[in-house]
């Protein structure tokens, strides 16, 4: 694929020149809002999907990557999801606590909608979280959808947010992929968490929603939206913590409005477009940082930064808290999940399925 890729190692220069460099280029008028919405390293590949509002703009658009003194310059365009085979992969994260069976009506409405717009190449996973994480079905097609939603029991007598964001985080990373899959998690909750005695037993609200952050930022390769149902002022600190996930923050208090979230987030991954480029990553390296520089049509450039690349092909280990007593099958921490004795999640990436079209490259 990156036969006509040309590396240049910009041996005289030090990093600090380097941004110099790009200072000098034209300031970017931001013809399209744009983000790096998810990337890893795999093979030696940056495998990323790059958030771009403007198609027009995106279709001629092109890309490098800067990492310390080397700009690999590609001359090949991103490919959009939009029309093409890239397969999508969204995890349904429901709130089951007994605050939601108010909004089961819109949250299945959104996700019909959300069914209908993803079409033959989107496939989901249900879960749910309140005193545990739990799988409710995975690999469901979107014809099957709604009878899985409506099938949901909002029965849960706490809500553990941040717990059940990171045990899903790090199922979806210990779990089988198809080869460039994109995924997202969707979080459906009111916001409002409630863990033991008081409903923040020993600050676990506090500590669980900082775990949730940590993890999201220790795995860039996940896009996580938070869909926020019914009037209940958000638990602020939690809601940040999600934000890490860099997708869409959404309301939603209708059927009506249930539906225009899903079409925004199905919006929102039809306007992602995928880059790969070689990435040289260093023996005994834990996490690299580098920048995509995108180059408009306009020949106006945008540095969009990367942190904490991770290899996938690299198991992890990362502490969390957790105050759910007895982890649903799926949940990959063993050990102690009190809120006082932190436990371990390993984020790994099995084989993927397949080898996908030639139009997901």
């Amino acid at each position: 694929m990156f036969g006509k890729a040309v590396k240049r190692m910009i041996s005289s220069l030090t990093a600090a020149a380097v941004l110099l460099f790009l200072g000098a280029l034209p300031a970017s008028a931001e013809p399209a809002d744009s983000s790096a919405a998810s990337y890893f390293c795999k093979g030696g590949e940056l495998d990323s999907f790059v958030y771009m509002k403007d198609a027009e703009a995106a279709s001629g658009t092109t890309a490098s990557l800067i990492v310390n003194n080397s700009v690999t310059v590609s001359d090949e365009h991103m490919t959009a999801v939009r029309g093409s085979k890239i397969p999508v992969r969204y995890m349904l994260l429901v709130d089951l606590s007994t605050s939601m069976p108010d909004f089961g009506t819109q949250i299945t409405a959104f996700a019909d909608k959300l069914a209908a717009a993803g079409k033959s190449k989107v496939r989901f996973d249900v879960a749910g979280f309140g005193e545990r994480f739990e799988i409710i079905k995975e690999n469901v097609g979107a014809e099957d959808l709604h009878g899985v939603m409506n099938s949901l029991s909002y029965s849960h007598y706490a809500t553990d947010i941040g717990g059940g964001v990171s045990a899903a985080a790090a199922h979806i990373a210990g779990s089988k992929r198809k080869s460039g899959e994109i995924a997202e998690i969707v979080v459906i909750t009111d916001g409002v968490p409630y863990i033991g005695v008081g409903g923040d037993e020993g600050g676990a609200v506090k500590k669980t929603a900082a775990s949730a952050r940590e993890l999201l930022s220790a795995m860039p390769e996940l896009i996580v939206h938070t869909v926020k149902v019914g009037s209940e002022t958000p638990d602020k600190g939690t809601m940040e913590a999600l934000a890490a996930g860099r997708g869409l923050s959404l309301t939603m208090t209708s059927v009506g409005e249930a539906e225009s979230r899903a079409a925004e987030i199905s919006e929102y991954t039809d306007s992602l477009y995928r880059l790969k480029l070689p990435l040289d990553w260093k023996e005994g390296q834990a996490r690299m940082q580098a920048q995509i520089m995108l180059t408009f049509p306009n020949e106006e450039r945008k540095l969009l930064s990367l942190a904490e690349i991770r290899d996938v092909d690299k198991p992890e280990t990362i502490k969390i808290e957790s105050p759910v007593e007895k982890p649903a099958e799926g949940f990959i921490p063993e050990g102690s999940t009190k809120p006082d004795e932190p436990a371990e999640i390993t984020i790994t990436e099995k084989p993927a399925e397949t080898e996908p079209p030639d139009d997901t490259k």
